[in-house]
Protein backbone atom coordinates (compact mmCIF):
# COMPACT_ATOMS: atom_id res chain seq x y z
CA UNK A 1 0.00 0.00 0.00
CA UNK A 2 2.35 3.20 -1.29
CA UNK A 3 -0.50 6.03 -1.18
CA UNK A 4 -3.84 6.39 0.26
CA UNK A 5 -5.39 6.23 -3.06
CA UNK A 6 -4.92 2.29 -2.91
CA UNK A 7 -6.03 2.49 1.13
CA UNK A 8 -9.68 2.24 1.17
CA UNK A 9 -12.04 4.73 2.48
CA UNK A 10 -12.93 2.64 5.30
CA UNK A 11 -9.84 2.05 6.93
CA UNK A 12 -7.95 5.65 6.51
CA UNK A 13 -8.86 6.64 10.02
CA UNK A 14 -7.90 3.34 11.54
CA UNK A 15 -4.65 3.32 13.61
CA UNK A 16 -3.42 0.74 12.54
CA UNK A 17 -3.79 -0.12 8.56
CA UNK A 18 -3.18 -3.62 7.46
CA UNK A 19 -1.08 -4.17 4.36
CA UNK A 20 -2.60 -5.45 0.96
CA UNK A 21 0.36 -7.87 0.46
CA UNK A 22 0.31 -9.33 3.84
CA UNK A 23 -1.56 -10.05 6.97
CA UNK A 24 1.19 -9.22 9.73
CA UNK A 25 1.99 -5.84 8.26
CA UNK A 26 0.58 -3.01 9.05
CA UNK A 27 0.94 0.67 8.53
CA UNK A 28 0.04 3.13 11.07
CA UNK A 29 -2.21 5.43 10.79
CA UNK A 30 -4.59 7.41 10.56
CA UNK A 31 -3.59 7.84 6.48
CA UNK A 32 -2.77 11.29 5.66
CA UNK A 33 -2.52 13.55 2.57
CA UNK A 34 0.57 12.16 -0.43
CA UNK A 35 1.72 15.69 -0.82
CA UNK A 36 3.61 16.69 2.17
CA UNK A 37 4.01 19.91 1.29
CA UNK A 38 1.46 21.74 3.73
CA UNK A 39 3.24 19.49 6.79
CA UNK A 40 6.50 20.66 5.45
CA UNK A 41 5.47 24.37 5.66
CA UNK A 42 3.52 24.25 8.84
CA UNK A 43 6.75 22.53 10.79
CA UNK A 44 9.31 24.72 8.96
CA UNK A 45 7.92 27.61 11.50
CA UNK A 46 8.48 25.49 14.31
CA UNK A 47 12.33 25.27 13.68
CA UNK A 48 14.42 26.47 16.23
CA UNK A 49 15.72 29.16 13.89
CA UNK A 50 12.76 30.84 13.39
CA UNK A 51 11.62 30.33 17.70
CA UNK A 52 14.19 31.66 19.06
CA UNK A 53 16.80 34.12 18.92
CA UNK A 54 20.31 32.11 17.76
CA UNK A 55 23.23 33.20 19.72
CA UNK A 56 26.52 31.57 20.88
CA UNK A 57 25.67 32.31 24.31
CA UNK A 58 23.45 29.09 24.47
CA UNK A 59 26.26 26.62 23.37
CA UNK A 60 28.72 27.46 26.03
CA UNK A 61 30.33 23.77 27.25
CA UNK A 62 28.03 21.90 25.01
CA UNK A 63 30.24 20.42 23.33
CA UNK A 64 33.00 19.59 26.07
CA UNK A 65 32.07 15.66 25.43
CA UNK A 66 33.83 15.94 22.18
CA UNK A 67 36.29 13.03 21.87
CA UNK A 68 39.61 14.18 22.61
CA UNK A 69 43.36 11.94 22.30
CA UNK A 70 43.69 10.28 26.38
CA UNK A 71 47.08 9.72 27.43
CA UNK A 72 47.59 6.15 27.00
CA UNK A 73 44.71 5.27 24.81
CA UNK A 74 46.78 4.62 21.43
CA UNK A 75 49.08 2.04 23.70
CA UNK A 76 45.60 0.17 24.63
CA UNK A 77 44.04 0.31 21.63
CA UNK A 78 47.35 -1.29 19.84
CA UNK A 79 47.44 -3.80 22.60
CA UNK A 80 43.98 -4.86 22.78
CA UNK A 81 43.22 -4.64 18.84
CA UNK A 82 45.99 -7.59 18.14
CA UNK A 83 43.98 -9.85 20.09
CA UNK A 84 40.71 -8.87 19.29
CA UNK A 85 40.45 -7.10 15.78
CA UNK A 86 39.13 -10.18 14.21
CA UNK A 87 36.29 -10.62 16.39
CA UNK A 88 35.64 -6.82 16.35
CA UNK A 89 35.86 -6.78 12.10
CA UNK A 90 32.97 -9.63 12.47
CA UNK A 91 30.96 -7.48 14.83
CA UNK A 92 31.27 -4.83 12.92
CA UNK A 93 33.16 -2.23 15.07
CA UNK A 94 36.77 -2.61 14.29
CA UNK A 95 36.64 0.69 11.60
CA UNK A 96 34.60 2.95 14.31
CA UNK A 97 37.08 1.92 17.13
CA UNK A 98 39.92 2.86 14.98
CA UNK A 99 38.40 6.05 14.08
CA UNK A 100 38.41 7.01 17.94
CA UNK A 101 42.08 6.51 17.42
CA UNK A 102 42.17 9.39 14.83
CA UNK A 103 40.35 11.88 16.29
CA UNK A 104 38.83 15.02 14.69
CA UNK A 105 39.46 18.42 15.10
CA UNK A 106 35.60 20.13 15.78
CA UNK A 107 33.78 22.83 14.38
CA UNK A 108 31.57 24.16 16.72
CA UNK A 109 30.11 26.94 14.60
CA UNK A 110 28.50 24.94 12.23
CA UNK A 111 27.48 22.04 14.62
CA UNK A 112 25.11 25.00 16.23
CA UNK A 113 24.15 26.21 13.44
CA UNK A 114 23.23 23.22 12.16
CA UNK A 115 20.74 22.23 14.89
CA UNK A 116 18.47 25.40 14.53
CA UNK A 117 16.83 23.30 11.12
CA UNK A 118 16.21 20.50 13.30
CA UNK A 119 12.40 19.54 13.09
CA UNK A 120 11.35 17.02 16.27
CA UNK A 121 8.08 16.49 14.81
CA UNK A 122 9.30 14.75 11.17
CA UNK A 123 12.90 14.21 12.47
CA UNK A 124 14.77 15.96 10.01
CA UNK A 125 16.76 18.95 8.85
CA UNK A 126 14.09 21.68 6.58
CA UNK A 127 16.76 23.21 4.82
CA UNK A 128 16.43 25.68 1.77
CA UNK A 129 16.56 22.59 -0.91
CA UNK A 130 14.46 20.32 1.16
CA UNK A 131 14.25 17.77 4.32
CA UNK A 132 17.38 16.15 4.63
CA UNK A 133 18.61 13.70 7.67
CA UNK A 134 20.88 10.76 8.61
CA UNK A 135 20.00 7.49 7.87
CA UNK A 136 21.03 3.91 9.28
CA UNK A 137 22.72 3.56 5.47
CA UNK A 138 24.68 6.99 5.55
CA UNK A 139 26.03 5.15 9.47
CA UNK A 140 27.21 2.23 7.76
CA UNK A 141 28.68 4.03 5.03
CA UNK A 142 30.55 6.17 7.21
CA UNK A 143 31.58 4.01 10.38
CA UNK A 144 30.95 -0.08 9.00
CA UNK A 145 28.59 -0.73 11.77
CA UNK A 146 26.35 -3.04 12.08
CA UNK A 147 22.43 -1.54 11.20
CA UNK A 148 21.17 -4.90 10.23
CA UNK A 149 20.49 -7.22 13.13
CA UNK A 150 17.86 -6.69 15.26
CA UNK A 151 18.19 -6.03 18.99
CA UNK A 152 16.36 -4.50 21.81
CA UNK A 153 18.82 -2.39 23.75
CA UNK A 154 16.67 -3.04 26.29
CA UNK A 155 16.63 -6.93 26.47
CA UNK A 156 20.89 -6.28 26.39
CA UNK A 157 20.41 -4.34 29.29
CA UNK A 158 21.64 -7.34 31.84
CA UNK A 159 23.25 -7.64 35.16
CA UNK A 160 27.10 -6.80 34.60
CA UNK A 161 30.04 -9.36 35.61
CA UNK A 162 32.72 -7.15 36.20
CA UNK A 163 33.01 -4.52 39.30
CA UNK A 164 34.90 -1.15 36.98
CA UNK A 165 36.28 1.77 39.31
CA UNK A 166 34.10 4.30 37.58
CA UNK A 167 32.55 7.44 38.57
CA UNK A 168 33.30 8.57 42.20
CA UNK A 169 35.77 5.80 42.58
CA UNK A 170 37.96 6.66 39.72
CA UNK A 171 39.73 9.51 39.13
CA UNK A 172 39.45 10.38 35.49
CA UNK A 173 40.17 8.70 32.38
CA UNK A 174 43.83 8.71 32.61
CA UNK A 175 44.13 6.38 35.67
CA UNK A 176 41.09 4.28 34.30
CA UNK A 177 43.60 3.12 31.56
CA UNK A 178 46.29 2.82 33.83
CA UNK A 179 44.76 0.63 36.43
CA UNK A 180 43.25 -1.36 33.54
CA UNK A 181 45.39 -1.50 30.50
CA UNK A 182 47.88 -4.33 31.15
CA UNK A 183 51.39 -4.04 30.18
CA UNK A 184 51.89 -8.03 28.53
CA UNK A 185 50.10 -11.58 28.68
CA UNK A 186 46.30 -12.27 26.96
CA UNK A 187 43.47 -9.90 26.85
CA UNK A 188 41.18 -11.47 29.45
CA UNK A 189 37.23 -10.11 29.46
CA UNK A 190 37.95 -7.84 32.05
CA UNK A 191 40.05 -5.99 30.62
CA UNK A 192 38.02 -6.15 27.04
CA UNK A 193 34.92 -4.95 28.67
CA UNK A 194 36.98 -1.85 30.02
CA UNK A 195 38.58 -0.99 27.01
CA UNK A 196 35.06 -1.60 25.04
CA UNK A 197 33.57 0.72 28.06
CA UNK A 198 35.98 3.67 27.33
CA UNK A 199 35.50 3.76 24.12
CA UNK A 200 31.50 4.35 24.15
CA UNK A 201 31.64 6.19 26.99
CA UNK A 202 33.89 8.81 25.83
CA UNK A 203 34.28 8.50 21.84
CA UNK A 204 31.05 6.47 20.50
CA UNK A 205 28.14 7.45 22.46
CA UNK A 206 30.09 10.47 24.12
CA UNK A 207 28.58 10.78 27.51
CA UNK A 208 28.04 13.98 29.24
CA UNK A 209 29.54 12.89 32.64
CA UNK A 210 33.19 13.57 31.25
CA UNK A 211 34.56 10.64 32.96
CA UNK A 212 34.78 7.00 33.42
CA UNK A 213 31.00 5.59 34.31
CA UNK A 214 29.17 2.46 33.80
CA UNK A 215 26.07 3.81 31.34
CA UNK A 216 27.47 1.31 29.16
CA UNK A 217 28.95 -1.61 30.60
CA UNK A 218 26.01 -3.80 29.84
CA UNK A 219 27.07 -2.94 26.31
CA UNK A 220 30.57 -3.50 26.98
CA UNK A 221 30.31 -6.99 28.30
CA UNK A 222 28.00 -8.15 25.49
CA UNK A 223 30.56 -7.08 23.06
CA UNK A 224 32.77 -8.93 24.72
CA UNK A 225 31.50 -11.95 24.56
CA UNK A 226 31.34 -11.23 20.68
CA UNK A 227 27.85 -11.15 20.68
CA UNK A 228 26.84 -9.05 17.27
CA UNK A 229 24.97 -5.79 18.32
CA UNK A 230 23.13 -2.94 15.63
CA UNK A 231 25.45 -0.36 17.07
CA UNK A 232 24.96 1.48 13.67
CA UNK A 233 21.14 1.78 15.14
CA UNK A 234 22.04 2.83 18.43
CA UNK A 235 24.32 5.45 17.33
CA UNK A 236 21.55 6.92 15.03
CA UNK A 237 18.90 6.49 17.63
CA UNK A 238 21.17 8.05 20.34
CA UNK A 239 22.31 11.47 17.43
CA UNK A 240 18.05 11.74 17.17
CA UNK A 241 17.80 11.97 20.85
CA UNK A 242 20.77 14.06 21.21
CA UNK A 243 19.25 17.00 18.37
CA UNK A 244 15.65 16.79 19.44
CA UNK A 245 17.38 17.45 23.27
CA UNK A 246 18.93 20.67 21.86
CA UNK A 247 16.27 21.80 19.45
CA UNK A 248 13.80 21.47 21.91
CA UNK A 249 15.91 23.74 24.76
CA UNK A 250 16.65 26.22 21.61
CA UNK A 251 12.54 26.36 20.88
CA UNK A 252 11.94 27.21 25.08
CA UNK A 253 14.47 30.18 25.12
CA UNK A 254 16.59 27.26 27.16
CA UNK A 255 20.51 26.72 27.06
CA UNK A 256 21.74 23.76 25.26
CA UNK A 257 24.22 22.99 28.16
CA UNK A 258 26.46 20.14 28.75
CA UNK A 259 24.60 17.74 26.40
CA UNK A 260 26.88 15.47 25.44
CA UNK A 261 25.94 12.93 22.89
CA UNK A 262 27.79 11.87 19.23
CA UNK A 263 28.37 15.22 17.92
CA UNK A 264 31.50 14.20 16.21
CA UNK A 265 29.15 11.27 14.14
CA UNK A 266 27.00 14.93 12.87
CA UNK A 267 29.90 16.37 11.58
CA UNK A 268 31.00 13.99 9.96
CA UNK A 269 27.67 13.39 8.42
CA UNK A 270 27.25 16.94 7.18
CA UNK A 271 30.78 17.10 5.94
CA UNK A 272 29.91 14.15 3.67
CA UNK A 273 26.90 15.19 2.64
CA UNK A 274 27.21 18.81 1.98
CA UNK A 275 31.04 18.61 0.50
CA UNK A 276 29.81 21.14 -1.93
CA UNK A 277 28.87 23.50 0.07
CA UNK A 278 30.85 23.52 3.30
CA UNK A 279 33.52 23.30 0.36
CA UNK A 280 35.11 20.41 2.42
CA UNK A 281 36.15 17.35 0.28
CA UNK A 282 36.13 14.22 2.34
CA UNK A 283 37.96 12.25 -0.22
CA UNK A 284 41.18 14.66 0.01
CA UNK A 285 40.47 14.63 4.05
CA UNK A 286 43.81 13.34 5.09
CA UNK A 287 44.24 11.69 8.98
CA UNK A 288 45.78 13.61 11.54
CA UNK A 289 49.29 12.85 12.44
CA UNK A 290 49.18 11.20 15.44
CA UNK A 291 53.39 10.24 15.63
CA UNK A 292 54.14 12.93 17.65
CA UNK A 293 52.65 15.54 20.64
CA UNK A 294 53.36 18.53 18.76
CA UNK A 295 51.17 17.29 15.78
CA UNK A 296 48.91 16.78 18.02
CA UNK A 297 49.01 19.96 20.39
CA UNK A 298 48.04 22.03 16.73
CA UNK A 299 44.86 20.04 16.32
CA UNK A 300 43.90 20.10 20.02
CA UNK A 301 45.51 23.52 21.31
CA UNK A 302 43.28 23.14 24.97
CA UNK A 303 44.89 19.55 25.32
CA UNK A 304 48.52 18.93 26.83
CA UNK A 305 49.99 15.93 25.57
CA UNK A 306 53.25 16.37 26.79
CA UNK A 307 52.69 12.97 28.68
CA UNK A 308 51.43 11.19 25.64
CA UNK A 309 53.07 7.43 25.27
Amino acid sequence: MATTDACPAALRDQVLIPAANSDRVFFLGPAGDDDLVDLINVETNQLAYLRSNPSLDDWQRSFRSWPTPIAGWRTWYHRVAAQKFGTWDEQGIAHCIGLSVMGSAKHEAPLAALVYFWNNAINCFLFGHGPMAPSLLGVHMLTALNVHKESNPFLEKVTTHHRLEVGTQSSGWKSYILKYCKSEGPVDHQEHTAFLNIWLDMSFFSGSSLEPSSNYQYLAERLADGVKLPMGRYLLGTTFNMLHLASSRLRDGQPVGRLGGPWWFLQLWIHTFTALASDVNPLTISCPDLDTPEALQEIWPSVTFSDLP
